[in-house]
């Protein structure tokens, strides 16, 4: 008899653990290039899979140093609430909080100093362990910018509008736009 409440006592807690939660299931991003800013604003979705409110730090990557990031803003849509955050050299954290069984959608946005190489960073959706379910980019370009190369090569182009539609989407590399 101890010996099942001790195997109990010991897995419970592990397999509760192990169970995940909470998930990164896609981002819409609409991409603005000029010749002195690469402007990114975004719609990032998440599921709590839970019967409990979720309380969870996450860490948002830059390409890019973040003393030479402006961000805009970090809105929760959902529930209508602003998201403080902490800018660390090269991300920014902010808590994420998500009641039980719900679906959650954070717009931020920010910009960045246009270089040769203007990259958002995609690879860190392997961290969560699972591809996104929908992906969805927009690139909007001045007229007086003149692009080299693409990372992904987009869907579709209508002037200088670009387009990826991408479904059960894990990166291998980052989105990089290289101009001229």
């Amino acid at each position: 008899m101890n010996k099942l409440i001790i195997i109990v006592c010991f897995f419970v807690p592990f397999t509760v653990l192990s169970q995940k939660t909470l998930d990164f299931v896609g981002e819409k991003i609409d991409f603005t290039l000029n010749p002195d800013t690469f402007n990114i604003n975004g719609i990032y979705t998440f599921i709590n899979h839970s019967d409990k409110k979720v309380y969870s730090s996450i860490s948002f990557p830059f390409a890019v140093e973040t003393n030479s990031v402006i961000v805009k803003r970090i809105f929760n849509l959902t529930y209508l609430t602003d998201i403080e955050f902490k800018k660390n050299k090269n991300e920014l954290t902010f808590h994420l909080f998500i009641n039980a069984g719900d679906t959650v959608s954070i717009n931020i946005a920010y910009c960045q100093p246009t270089q040769e190489n203007n990259i958002y960073i995609l690879t860190s959706t392997q961290a969560w362990s699972r591809p996104l379910l929908f992906a969805e980019y927009s690139l909007t370009v001045s007229k007086k910018i003149r692009i080299k190369s693409f990372s992904y090569t987009p869907d579709k182009k209508r002037g200088k509008i670009y387009y990826w539609k991408k479904t059960n989407f894990m990166p291998d590399k980052e989105f990089m736009i290289s101009i001229h």
